[in-house]
């Protein structure tokens, strides 16, 4: 079904890559370590272990149009779209989800708007129709019957991490120097090699006091849904068995105009923290005068934020606090610069402000500075 290049295919391939390195320079360490395979059947897709599979009939397309495919597939994988929605129950639909995220399709063509994950494309689509361009489950669609023989060479996952580390630098570099990369994509990278400042497993614990220490520590709550192990001797007697519940933080994020990049950066690395600080549930609501949509976040490569008007983050936390399933607590990443809830919200919250200003925070609330040094 897919085959190995002939010498003229492999000369349009290494032609189509560099062209594609020169629009996409950050990821070039990438791109330079996917293996090209062709089909002479119409296969576009990625592996899991980037190996990109193009038809034969198109390498003799326009060269940048070529290109644009080989890099679309490649940002499929650097973008970990394969394991952020691995447990999509439609996987056509998260293919398509996982393709409007990197904006082609346009979602405005599917009157969906612009610059959201993969993971909210998929809440907002209704369907997708079964003949739907599928890139593989290196893309987060269904897997393909080429994908055995395409990853036999295919690189490993310890690999993979390090390519997709260095891939995250480079785009962090090139923002730097010559500023002109996506903002979705800066913030993926600088959540990609961030380092929380905020030690979130203790202060999680400390702050939601035994729902949340339980869930860490494995423990559980009753459930009439399972019966228990310790029946008595009387087996005519049911009683509940005990079933753990992973801890659910809600986060909201301060995306008015006063938060610079700086500030959204250390939001982003913070929201990295909590991911990995067990293996709770994380819920993110974007925040300027009014509460986004909130989006459930397994991994900070699926954040995308929005925003950038006024400030308001009393909009944020009662968006939380009245989430349902309940969130255990409020996590606020701020400089400070908002308005406050007048009493008590009734759940646990967190406020972190970034940057050095000098902002009173209320008294029903834990506070934690967080420097936007690197």
């Amino acid at each position: 079904m897919i085959r190995q290049p002939h010498a003229d295919e492999s000369d349009r391939v290494a032609a189509a890559r560099v062209v594609a390195v020169r629009t996409y320079p950050y990821f070039a360490r990438a791109m330079f370590a996917t293996t090209t395979m062709v089909s002479d059947a119409p296969i576009v897709g990625i592996s899991p272990g980037l190996t990109a599979v193009l038809p034969a009939a198109s390498l003799w397309d326009d060269l940048d149009d070529l290109a644009d495919t080989f890099a679309h597939l490649v940002q499929h994988w650097v973008r970990r779209h394969a394991s952020r929605l691995a447990g999509c129950a439609d996987a056509t639909r998260a293919g398509l989800a996982a393709c409007l995220e990197l904006g082609d399709p346009d979602p405005v063509s599917y009157a969906l708007p612009a610059g959201e994950p993969a993971e909210v494309y998929y809440q907002l689509l209704e369907s997708a129709s079964a003949d739907a361009e599928g890139h593989g489950s290196g893309s987060g669609g269904d897997p393909q019957g080429w994908e055995d023989d395409a990853d036999g060479d295919g690189i490993g996952e310890a690999t993979g991490e390090l390519i997709r580390r260095q891939v995250a630098r480079d785009i962090v570099d090139y923002q730097r120097s010559a500023g002109d990369v996506p903002g979705d994509l800066v913030r993926w990278a600088e959540g990609e090699i961030a380092d929380p400042v905020v030690p979130w497993s203790a202060l999680l614990r400390q702050l939601v006091g035994s729902a949340v220490d339980g869930a860490l520590a494995g423990s559980a709550d009753y459930t009439w849904r399972r019966r228990s192990r310790r029946g008595g001797p009387d087996t005519r007697v049911i009683t509940p068995g005990v079933m753990s519940r992973p801890p659910h933080v809600g986060v909201v994020i301060d995306t008015s105009g006063s938060m610079n990049d700086a500030d959204l950066s250390a939001a982003v690395g913070e929201v990295h923290g909590i991911c990995r600080s067990a293996a709770q549930r994380v819920t993110v609501w974007s925040c300027d005068a009014d509460a986004a949509t909130g989006v459930e976040v397994r991994q900070v490569q699926a954040l995308t934020l929005t925003g950038g008007g006024g400030t308001d983050m009393t909009a944020g936390i009662a968006a939380a606090a009245s989430h349902q399933p309940p969130v255990d607590a409020v996590v606020v990443i701020t400089d400070g610069w908002t308005p406050w809830p007048a009493v008590d919200p009734g759940v646990s919250v967190i406020v972190v402000l970034v940057g050095d200003a000098d902002v009173e925070t209320p008294p029903w609330a834990q506070t934690v500075r967080r420097p936007t040094w690197r």
